[in-house]
């Protein structure tokens, strides 16, 4: 009913969806969807032009990448050495137009990228002038520092496609905790603005080591709750648990090889990083007796701990000789594919820093290697598990019935499931296969009480995430609508701003993608859309006044906004058996049709949505028990001013709103007869859907409930309720014989002219 009062969205300032890796189940998925891959490390991609701007090498290895299916690099996000930081340090729109450069590129070609933040341990606490032992203090420079640029890359890249996780550093677990740490104090280097000293304090321990993790775990997640965390770490030390405990070499056995390993990548890491490499004097950890030995315990540990295992480098030197560099290097990829390692990265790839034993390019001898990587990729790839989705849909439970209801604002219930869950599972009794609900910021307040989840953030979190949604989403049903309000913050009732329009887009495209993925081949046809437009034009409920035209504009760009993101998800995402359109809501027709501004004449002709709902209440409520002719020609001048779109035959005007509420002294029995009055002219017309307000009522006032409702506050099913049930099972029957009858089910026209004899 229009009195609900949906706000403004983006009343919480919050982050978008960012597509990516994610961690869902110990399952590692990527952009909601199972993946393994192997990758390369490109650890000079960013390093070259961040040295000579002109330096555009990185646009030619990406293409090249891209062509033999590579899907992600990982790569050192930053400067090495202390006096390469000069230019970030003095000219930060400077070093960041580099950067956004390889990022841009990387999207150009669609491949990932893994950026590793702060690859030399010693640099960040040089560059502050402190010891490294500062890492273990959360106020000291060096971790503002690190607070700082993690803050600044993840702000700027978190809406990038490319940008598939976020790494700390390398390999900083293999310099903590030794018995001879003297001996291994990072180097002196004056003239690249190393400290000119090193003492005790900087032997790095476990413990300093694990505090900067945490920093900066915590403010990734403050800025991106969704893509993977990943420390960066190698395998631990044969000796790791020794050296921590005993300051010893003894060897570790593979309990305590699995104890360092997690304790070194802690939640919130959500992932296993280590690097293996064929060795020519093999000494691998946990008791390992070769590379395939050590993958094969390492998966392990990661599938018991369900944290997904990155190794983020392996491979084979050219030291050890052309044949057993080629076994070496093949019996790591045999043995990554064998255990299916969801990501690997081969060390390394176009870095003619180590042009005489790691080295890997098109046109060197090492180029089978990229070769092998590529074969073992599209394998991978069709080998991968299908989503365990129903394939043998019968089009009985996908056929569209039309009259349906919906469950938003629901203020009460009676059984121990979440007021959504509970209400979704009554409808899905009643017979129907359709299903209306609210997704946005509200889900945890007014519209269904749920628990408030911090890590949710954007819509997809919501679908993704939230227990209740993610229930009600899988349920058979066949038919959603959705009104999808985006997390992040803006509105348009001003004027539609480049950076509103732009997150707008993203969510709403990264919402609609994960529709399609989750849902593929599952028979849902999903409808995204608003609550009543003319209500958003005129905030306060007030039809004496007449929008501005900036919210009129605001609204146009707005809607072709989402239209658009909408467009592109179905052109960029594969998926069969399910569908996706988009939708604006009208609710004041008749004032329309009176010569009064309002979204069907001001706002419909400027865009280019799928479909438009019509709250009917001004024209349904004033003509209760006699609708037909009202209806109809309120719908008929929607219809009209709805631009054509090519592709998209029928009505696409449906009733998204209708109700009678007892406050009135209406008894139960006339709300059913004034509810099927209007069934019955909607239906004539040729309305695709007709959606009754609402399953449980959502409005109450002194005098208690408005009594819009199919189930009471007391669980007496109304007699609307009784005639709905009826009419599904009387439906269901009709479509089911005629299929038998005709080897089809009914159209649409077929089905109506059956379901208006009910009236007669």
């Amino acid at each position: 009913m229009a009195s609900l009062g949906m706000p403004v969205p983006g009343m919480e300032t919050a982050t978008a969806p960012w597509p990516g890796l994610s961690v869902q189940d110990g399952v590692l998925q990527l952009n909601g969807r199972p993946f393994q891959g192997m990758g390369a490390n490109y650890f000079s991609l960013f390093a070259r032009t961040l040295k000579d701007s002109s330096d555009t090498s990185y646009q030619t290895g990406l293409a090249h990448l891209a062509e033999a299916r590579i899907p992600f690099v990982r790569f050192m996000a930053c400067p090495f050495w202390p006096i390469e930081w000069d230019l970030y340090l003095q000219d930060k729109a400077a070093y960041f137009a580099r950067l956004d450069r390889v990022i841009r590129c990387a999207e150009q070609y669609q491949i990932g990228l893994i950026p590793s933040m702060f690859w030399n341990m010693a640099t960040v606490p040089d560059i502050v002038g402190e010891s490294m032992d500062q890492y273990g203090n959360t106020n000291s420079r060096t971790l503002a520092f690190v607070r700082e640029y993690t803050r600044e890359v993840v702000l700027r890249n978190r809406a990038s496609s490319a940008i598939w996780g976020w790494e700390f550093g390398n390999e900083y677990n293999l310099a903590v905790d030794l018995p001879n740490a003297s001996e291994h104090r990072p180097p002196v280097v004056p003239g690249l603005k190393t400290a000119l000293r090193r003492t005790a304090r900087d032997e790095l321990s476990s413990s300093a080591m694990l505090c900067a993790y945490a920093e900066f775990a915590r403010t990734v997640r403050q800025y991106d709750t969704h893509r993977i965390l990943i420390t960066g770490n190698a395998a631990p030390r044969p000796s790791a648990y020794h050296n921590t405990l005993e300051k010893t070499w003894t060897r570790d056995s593979a309990a305590q090889f699995e104890t360092i390993l997690l304790r070194d990548n802690p939640a919130p890491f959500d992932t296993l990083s280590v690097h293996v490499y064929a060795e020519a004097r093999p000494d691998y950890p946990g008791g390992a007796k070769d590379v395939s030995d050590l993958i094969d315990l390492v998966q392990g540990i990661s599938v018991r701990s369900e944290k997904p295992l990155f190794i983020g480098e392996f491979g084979a030197p050219r030291t050890l000789g052309k044949e057993a560099e080629r076994s070496g290097f093949k019996a790591l990829v045999k043995a990554i594919e064998a255990n299916r390692v969801p990501l690997s990265a081969f060390w390394v790839y176009d870095y003619p820093g180590q042009k005489d034993d790691w080295n890997v390019t098109w046109d060197n001898d090492r180029h089978y290697m990229l070769s092998l990587v590529s074969q073992a990729n599209q394998r991978m790839s069709a080998s991968a598990p299908p989503r365990e989705v129903s394939t043998d849909i019968a089009p009985i439970d996908t056929f569209n019935y039309i009259l349906g209801t919906q469950t938003i604002g629901v203020k009460y219930q009676f059984t121990q499931a979440t007021r959504l869950v509970e209400t979704a599972q009554r409808i899905l009794a009643m017979g129907s296969n359709h299903l209306k609900i609210n997704m946005s910021n509200r889900y945890c307040g007014v519209d269904y009480s749920l628990p408030k989840h911090n890590n949710i953030q954007s819509l997809t979190d919501l679908a993704q995430q939230e227990p209740s949604f993610r229930k009600v989403l899988d349920m058979p049903f066949a038919y959603y609508h959705i009104w999808a309000y985006c997390f992040s913050p803006g509105w348009w009732s001003d004027g539609l701003s480049e950076d509103e329009r732009d997150k707008e887009y993203s969510e709403l495209y990264a919402f609609a993608s994960y529709l399609l993925r989750t849902y593929d081949r599952s028979g849902k046809t999903f409808f995204i859309g608003h609550w009543e437009g003319d209500w958003h034009l005129r905030p306060g409920y007030d039809q004496t006044k007449d929008p501005t035209p900036q919210a009129i504009q605001g609204m146009i760009d707005w809607l072709n906004t989402r239209q658009k993101a909408i467009d592109d998800a179905k052109r960029d995402t594969p998926a069969t058996g399910v569908t996706l359109y988009h939708y604006t809501e009208a609710n004041l027709v008749q004032i329309g049709m009176q010569g009064r501004p309002c979204l069907v004449t001001n706002v419909l002709p400027h865009t280019s949505v799928d479909y438009v709902s019509y709250s009917s209440y001004d024209t349904t409520l004033p003509h209760k028990g006699d609708v037909s002719d009202s209806l109809s020609r309120a719908l008929d001048f929607i219809e009209a001013r709805l631009p054509h779109k090519p592709g998209m035959a029928g009505k696409r005007v449906f009733i998204g709103e209708y109700g009678f509420p007892l406050e009135s002294g209406t008894t139960p029995e006339i709300q059913s007869q004034h509810s099927q009055d209007v069934c019955r002219a909607a239906l004539a017309w040729g309305c695709p859907f007709v959606l009754y307000w609402e399953m449980y009522c959502n409005e109450i006032k002194d005098t208690g409930h408005r009594g819009f409702w199919l189930i009471d506050d007391k669980d007496v099913k109304q007699p609307f309720y009784l005639w709905l049930e009826t009419y599904y099972q009387q439906s269901r029957e009709f479509v089911q014989d005629f299929e038998r009858q005709h080897g089809r089910v009914p159209t649409h026209d077929e089905f109506t002219a059956k379901a208006l004899k009910r009236f007669k």
